[in-house]
């Protein structure tokens, strides 16, 4: 599989002051640290379908940040929208989501996958008809036990958690620059085995 260097950035998560600090929400925190990163360069904001969108300039590159304004369960439908206006394929989208099967403090870049049963990326994958599309899924794993998912990825992180929870905002916001700059094969090679989690940050 040849590489690919993202045009498009979208964060996942569910609109409303009730759901900023969720679990479900680190893709919304991505974009919002993206965001505060490039606030001296040349960036606009725009309200596209039911979305907001962001246009940076980043080293020649154009660069679209996307945040869904829709429910998680229908984030595809606008990101297809977006896409379609600017010319965007599938393999040049990466979609930043949380993962209730990986730990948090880790983070994982892939090009390509099954949805895991994240309803958002689900959506994407219906909406597009494929898989072939970029993500880069962030950790937030309860450490033992069985939990209610729903309930889990809408509750928010506690506070021994938010130490644990800036630095993986800020390392997965560094990832996806270097995914913008080097494409997907370095940002995988690099990335892929960081462990941020200490022992008085667990879930």
């Amino acid at each position: 599989m040849s590489d690919v260097y993202p045009s498009l950035i979208v964060g996942l998560g569910n609109p409303g002051n009730k759901y900023v600090k969720s679990r479900h929400n680190v893709g919304f925190m991505v974009i919002d640290s993206l965001i505060d990163h490039f606030q001296e360069s040349s960036k606009t904001c725009a309200r596209i379908s039911k979305s907001r969108v962001w246009k940076i300039k980043l080293k020649g590159h154009i660069i679209h940040l996307q945040k869904p304004l829709t429910f998680m369960n229908l984030s595809g439908t606008v990101v297809k929208v977006l896409s379609r206006q600017k010319d965007i394929d599938s393999p040049r989208i990466l979609v930043i989501c949380d993962d209730i099967d990986l730990p948090l403090g880790k983070i994982r870049l892939r090009k390509k996958g099954s949805s895991g049963g994240h309803n958002g990326l689900n959506s994407v994958i219906t909406e597009f008809g494929t898989d072939n599309f970029n993500r880069l899924r962030i950790g937030i794993a309860p450490e033992e036990g069985s939990v209610n998912t729903s309930d889990y990825v809408l509750s928010n992180f506690t506070d021994l958690q938010q130490k644990t929870l800036d630095k993986i905002i800020e390392l997965s916001r560094d990832a996806v620059i270097q995914t913008i700059l080097r494409g997907m094969d370095v940002s995988m090679n690099t990335y892929n085995g960081t462990n941020l989690n200490t022992s008085d940050c667990k879930l």
